[in-house]
């Protein structure tokens, strides 16, 4: 009986607020790595609307290579033969090209390329 008090009485958070704090964490994220790549999404945007939007691609594009990355790199193991080792680096240099042309292509159609 008390539990159903005390789910009754918490309210439940909504989804925009959640969107909202993704989307801000997302603009963070994409902020600080333009920092560190000198400005060159807020450099060359036309438009404000267009450098969020690449601000928000930008971190997302590193959040899923950090992930495919780690995923990748968790596979290898030092007990592994040499062309099995040799193989999760190809397969590590092969999904960070393809990210970073995925990314080059995405931010082109926006125009900021």
């Amino acid at each position: 009986m008390l539990s159903d008090a005390n789910k009754s009485s918490k309210k439940p958070s909504s989804f925009l607020k959640k969107a909202l704090i993704a989307i801000i964490a997302l603009l963070a994220f994409g902020f600080l790595f333009d920092l560190f790549s000198g400005f060159y999404v807020l450099r060359h945007s036309k438009n404000i609307y267009v450098g969020l939007a690449g601000l928000v691609i930008l971190a997302i594009f590193s959040l899923i290579g950090e992930a495919g990355s780690d995923w990748i790199g968790s596979k290898d193991d030092v007990r592994h033969p040499l062309y099995k080792r040799a193989f999760h680096l190809l397969a590590l240099l092969f999904f960070a090209g393809i990210m970073l042309t995925v990314l080059w292509l995405t931010l082109k159609y926006l125009g900021l390329m």
